[in-house]
């Protein structure tokens, strides 16, 4: 896991042209699926857009090409929920690698579980 670990920060590098640290630390985008509040929060990449509030929705896909642009993330059109598909595949592949950081942790700390 590893090894993983080291190859894939390389992919994320290569395929995003920026370094997955400097992104987290850059980053105002939240994805904990698991958020009570997530259809709420301007933030998150699961907010529910309202239907009739043109301003919330112009900040909304600001906020989501920002974070787009951040990841080096190609922006074609204009549709929000392109965008936020997109993106969502770029955020798996950090889920992955934050686990493996994890992971590198407890190895470097003698740690053999999780418990």
């Amino acid at each position: 896991m590893l090894e993983d670990l080291t190859v894939h920060l390389g992919e994320y590098c290569e395929k995003y042209g920026r370094i997955y640290h400097d992104i987290l630390a850059a980053s105002k985008l939240r994805v904990d699926h698991t958020q009570a509040d997530k259809d709420n929060d301007i933030n998150h990449i699961d907010y529910v857009i309202p239907v009739n509030d043109a301003q919330k929705k112009r900040i909304y896909t600001q906020f989501i090409a920002r974070e787009c642009t951040l990841r080096g993330l190609q922006l074609h059109g204009n549709h929000v929920e392109e965008w936020r598909s997109i993106l969502r595949s770029s955020v798996e592949m950090e889920k992955c690698i934050a686990v493996q950081e994890k992971v590198k942790e407890w190895h470097s700390q003698g740690r053999e579980n999780s418990s």
